[in-house]
């Protein structure tokens, strides 16, 4: 196996300490998201449809601190970020054409959260 890029998760004017925690791929895998503990954000990367490589989009605050866990519900609609140093769920809505996140209600207080599942009730 061999690495096909290496892209830093940061901006480049960004100099404090931060890991990267969780990846999510939007529906069509048109965009990729990675949240960023320290930094409190979650990256934007754009696919290219041809070759698969990857393209910094944007960051956009993850509204806590330490964005351990990112993810999409059933719709691909929504990405939700758990924030677990603020006790907080973070809702966003996915812009389909352009990847961008939109925050979507209020945060969810929930004390210390590290993932998020989704399950059919029917």
């Amino acid at each position: 196996m061999r690495a096909a890029q290496i892209l830093p998760l940061l901006p480049s004017d960004y100099t404090g300490e931060s890991t990267g925690a969780e990846i999510a791929v939007s529906g069509g895998g048109r965009f990729v998201y990675c949240s960023n503990r320290g930094h409190d954000s979650i990256a934007i990367f754009s696919a290219d449809s041809r070759t698969g490589l990857l393209t910094a989009a944007g960051w956009v605050s993850s509204q806590g601190r330490t964005p351990r866990f990112i993810g999409f519900d059933p719709s691909r609609r929504f990405l939700y970020a758990a924030n677990e140093q603020s006790d907080t769920i973070v809702a966003y809505l996915a812009h389909p054409s352009t990847g961008r996140l939109t925050p979507a209600g209020q945060p969810v207080r929930n004390a210390s959260p590290v993932a998020i599942a989704f399950a059919s009730l029917r």
